[in-house]
C-alpha cells in the first residue's frame, strides 16, 4: 500500500470550488457539520463519520455554519487491494460516507497523528488504515434507518434556495440534479420539514425581494422581475 499523505486540515469553508482526487483519499470527520459535495450527489456529514474519494472524484466540504469550517483528518493512498478491501465496508462509487462510526476512531486518528514521524510515517498510516477498514467492516451492520438524513437533505436544499432564488434558471429540476436527488423526493422531503411547498417558498422569497426592491424606489418591472429570479417580466 502507498501512503501519500497523512493530514489534519481546517477546510476552507470559503472555498466552494471542486477539487479532484488523484488517489484514494479517505477523510474522518473531527470537528463540526455539514456536506461533502460532489458532481453527483451531496452527502451530509457529521463528526465522527468516515468518507471516501476514489481516484477522479470531484469534490469539496460545505460547513452547515458559514462561520465554522468542518474540519478533518485525511489519509490519500494507493494500493492493488484497495478495491477488495473497499467492497468490504459498505463504500462504492454511489455510497461514499459512512455515519456514526465509532467515535474511538476519531480519537485513535489524531493519537497517531501526534505519534507519526517521517521514519513511522508509511508503517503508522497504513496500520491506521487497516484498522480503519476493519472498524468499517463491523459498521455495516449499523442500522441506517435510525439515522433521519431527510432533515439534513431538506436543509441543504432550503440553503441552496436562499442562495440563489435570485436566478431565473433556479427551480426543482435545477436543483434537483446539482444535489443528485429525484424532484419528487426533494420536493416531498421539503414540504414535510418545512409545511411549506417548494414552489411557495421559492416564490415568497421573489415577491419579497421584488416588495423590497420597489419601497427603494426601483420601478422598472421587467428589472425588478429579473433580478428577484422571475423568468416572465409581467
Amino acid at each position: 500500500m502507498g501512503i501519500i499523505n497523512f493530514v489534519y486540515e481546517k477546510d476552507n469553508f470559503l472555498n466552494k470550488e471542486f477539487r479532484m482526487a488523484s488517489t484514494y483519499i479517505l477523510f474522518v470527520i473531527c470537528k463540526n457539520s455539514g456536506f461533502f459535495h460532489t458532481h453527483y450527489k451531496s452527502y451530509p456529514v457529521d463528526e465522527n463519520d468516515v468518507v471516501l474519494a476514489y481516484p477522479s472524484t470531484s469534490f469539496y466540504f460545505e460547513s452547515k455554519d458559514n462561520n465554522k469550517n468542518i474540519e478533518y483528518a485525511y489519509i490519500s493512498f494507493i494500493s492493488d487491494s484497495t478495491l477488495d478491501l473497499i467492497s468490504k465496508t459498505g463504500f462504492s462509487k454511489m455510497s461514499l460516507v459512512q455515519r456514526n462510526v465509532d467515535p474511538f476512531l476519531k480519537e485513535f486518528w489524531m493519537k497517531s497523528l501526534s505519534d507519526s514521524i517521517l521514519s513511522n510515517l508509511e508503517l503508522l498510516t497504513t496500520s491506521v488504515l487497516q484498522y480503519t477498514f476493519a472498524i468499517l467492516q463491523k459498521n455495516t451492520t449499523y442500522d441506517y434507518e435510525k439515522y433521519n438524513e431527510n432533515d439534513d437533505i431538506a436543509l441543504l436544499l432550503k440553503k441552496r434556495i436562499d442562495e440563489t432564488y435570485n436566478n431565473p434558471k433556479t427551480n426543482l429540476n435545477s436543483l434537483a440534479h446539482e444535489l443528485g436527488y429525484s424532484p419528487n423526493y426533494l420536493s416531498s422531503i421539503f414540504e414535510k420539514k418545512y409545511d411549506v411547498s417548494f414552489s411557495k417558498y421559492i416564490n415568497k422569497l421573489r415577491i419579497n425581494a421584488a416588495e423590497d426592491l420597489m419601497s427603494k424606489g426601483l420601478k422598472s418591472i421587467k428589472q425588478i422581475s429579473l433580478m428577484c429570479g422571475f423568468s416572465d417580466a409581467f
